[in-house]
């Protein structure tokens, strides 16, 4: 139950859970429901590895495990209106740039910033503050919105 997950560890993990679930480890089970078992825990390892290995997600679960789900209607009020009022001038920033140059700058500082908020969730839940991590995730989720528009406007453009 911690955020801190150091990715190569993971993906080590993630490649010897795959690796004993294989196929080919198992071909000598004849039983379809054995192997149907099989290629179900082979699915839930890798939807487990895609939810750990990316900081949003992994936040939404670790607050889900300790009784604190996000709920999606809250977000605007976890963040408060200055942070919406700076989300809403930097979302018509990129709308307003054509520049693959600016876009990259901006997506450059968008990282910059939504790795800050990882670090500080680290924090939060290493001290168990939940209410923090909570606001935080929603920040988190706010800047990867804006990364998501940063990076469809650049491939729009080339």
């Amino acid at each position: 139950k911690t955020f801190s997950i150091p990715p190569e560890e993971l993906k080590s993990n993630y490649k010897f859970l795959m690796n004993q679930l294989h196929p080919d480890r198992h071909a000598h089970i004849s039983s379809i429901e054995e192997r149907d078992m099989l290629h179900h825990e082979a699915s839930t390892v890798t939807r487990c590895y895609e939810m750990l290995s990316n900081p949003q997600t992994r936040a939404l679960h670790l607050l889900e495990l300790h009784g604190k789900p996000m709920e999606e209607a809250s977000t605007g009020a976890l963040v408060g209106s200055e942070f919406l009022m700076e989300i809403m001038e930097v979302r018509e920033t990129i709308d307003a740039t054509s520049s693959d140059q600016v876009l990259q700058k901006l997506l450059d500082e968008n990282r910059a910033t939504a790795n800050d908020i990882c670090q500080r969730l680290e924090e939060a839940f290493d001290k168990n503050d939940l209410e923090r991590a909570l606001r935080l995730t929603a920040t988190l989720q706010y800047w990867n919105r804006a990364e998501e528009t940063i990076r469809e406007k650049i491939s729009q453009i080339e």
